[in-house]
């Protein structure tokens, strides 16, 4: 696991519908886990707010900084729902 995975989770679920509803018809978190580990992008939570964190200070435009606070509430949001 590492937060370059992370990162690269971030960027794609930017652009991939497909992920992005996986992950949404995923019941619990560790079936969560396992689209991320089938799509080779397994990632702790703290490895996610550090990739967060380091996209957010390299952005560069307020859209991307944007879209990157999205995907992380998103993100936020399906470990709740989760629980």
């Amino acid at each position: 696991m590492t937060v370059e995975n992370a990162r690269r989770f971030i960027k794609r679920a930017g652009a991939d519908q497909d992920l992005r509803d996986e992950l949404n018809r995923a019941p619990t978190i560790d079936a969560m886990n396992a689209v991320l580990e089938k799509e080779r992008l397994p990632f702790t939570r703290i490895e996610f707010d550090e990739a967060c964190s380091n996209l957010l200070a390299q952005s560069q435009t307020e859209a991307q900084a944007v879209l990157i606070r999205e995907i992380k509430g998103w993100w936020e949001f399906l470990h709740v729902a989760t629980q």
